[in-house]
């Protein structure tokens, strides 16, 4: 048995990436209902999720922003 050395493969080869980043695979495992709203949503599968995840930490970020202007003004206005 001959070692035979492989070729490295340049880094660009292949079509670019659709959303400008590789992304990896994952699984999501839903129950057939939760499968079947989210393919109703219009989008594909993927995006869908996407957008969900998207929104949820837009939702986070806003919560965390809220609660600090709250703190600032609350810590503020009793030095009044």
């Amino acid at each position: 048995m001959t070692n035979k050395k492989r070729t490295p493969q340049p880094q660009n080869m292949g079509r670019p990436p659709i959303y400008g980043v590789t992304m990896p695979r994952v699984l999501v495992r839903l129950r057939p209902d939760q499968l079947d709203w989210v393919k109703s949503q219009g989008d594909n599968v993927s995006q869908t999720v996407r957008d969900i995840i998207t929104e949820a930490e837009f939702n986070s970020f806003v919560e965390a922003l809220a609660e600090k202007a709250h703190k600032l003004f609350a810590t503020n206005f009793r030095q009044i």
